[in-house]
């Protein structure tokens, strides 16, 4: 197969894995939001800045078969400076509801004998309490979290190959291995941590806090470096379309 017509049909499949993976990440957030408190996986839906930029990302690249390349490097630099933005703050707000959820659980946990009693009976996470996918793990009611982590964790890694098999010039673009690589790391050690975590189910949920914590720094870590690289691409992009 041409490579053209490997683009040109690879391209738009991988974006299309993303956004299923989007629709899974929102779906565990409206489920989250009525009770954001007692809630399980806050940390799964703490993983959408980070793969709606993947998704993006990969737009662009669909953009790229048919749009002026000098138009879109300036749009593209446009919405990454923005984006850049948005993951700061957004990482920002993030890590204080994991923040705030983990003070909540600590001080619930400390407040002895009646906290103490009340803790171990609302978030002793045992597998009489599943979430949303249910059980499908067989361990704790972190189950469905962890599963929905692995499936789109999977989903992600087969977009990423649609774009090697549309061509592994690919490899030669810093941001998108950048995002892609923190993307999957965050979700196969968040998949990990809830797995091990079910030996000590009354941890999981300050575990679900500590992830979405460290989810909301990476967020404005990335959208620090993405403003910058914004910034500079714009600088690229005005004066390629004044020259």
């Amino acid at each position: 197969m041409a490579v053209k017509t490997r683009m040109i049909v690879c391209i738009p499949l991988a974006l299309l894995a993303m956004l299923v993976v989007l629709l899974l990440e929102v779906s565990r957030l409206t489920d989250l939001l009525p009770n954001l408190f007692n809630a399980q996986g806050v940390s799964a839906a703490a993983l959408l800045p980070f793969d709606l930029l993947l998704a993006v990302t990969i737009a662009f690249f669909v953009a790229a078969l048919v749009a002026s390349h000098t138009l879109l490097a300036l749009v593209q630099a446009i919405f990454t400076v923005a984006y850049g933005v948005m993951l700061i703050v957004g990482g920002f707000l993030i890590a204080i509801a994991g923040a705030a959820k983990l003070v909540s659980l600590i001080s619930l946990l400390l407040a002895f004998p009646f906290g103490t009693i009340a803790y171990f009976v609302k978030f002793n996470c045992t597998a009489d309490a599943l979430d949303g996918w249910g059980g499908i793990l067989g361990g704790s009611c972190f189950d469905g979290t962890t599963a929905l982590v692995l499936v789109a964790a999977a989903i992600k890694l087969a977009s990423f190959l649609l774009l090697l098999i549309a061509s592994v010039r690919f490899l030669q673009v810093v941001g998108l291995l950048v995002v892609t690589g923190v993307s999957l790391a965050l979700s196969i050690g968040l998949a990990v941590g809830l797995w091990y975590g079910a030996e000590l189910p009354f941890l999981l949920h300050p575990l679900d806090a500590v992830a979405t914590i460290i989810f909301g720094l990476v967020s404005i870590g990335l959208g620090i470096v993405a403003f910058w690289q914004g910034l500079k691409a714009l600088a690229f992009a005005i004066a390629a379309q004044l020259a």
